[in-house]
């Protein structure tokens, strides 16, 4: 059982990093484009903000799955 949930958390952690790391630069991205499209909307300075942020839920969200599969036998 310590195994199994040693080899979640770690298999989840790893998930999390590199998926925040693939998700950050097209949500940046994304992020510039609309500040290009919309300068002088109340979010715009923030915007680069709420993308890193959705990027960081998706990233989570991947690695709840893989640890859950991970922890299955």
């Amino acid at each position: 059982m310590l195994v199994r949930t040693l080899r979640a958390t770690v298999a989840g952690t790893v998930t999390l990093v590199f998926s925040f790391l693939a998700l950050r630069t097209p949500a940046e991205l994304f992020a510039v484009a609309i500040r290009r499209q919309w300068p002088e909307a109340w979010f715009s300075g923030l915007i680069v903000w709420y993308a890193d942020f959705v990027a960081i839920g998706f990233s989570i969200a991947i690695a709840v799955v893989i640890g859950r599969y991970a922890f299955k036998p």
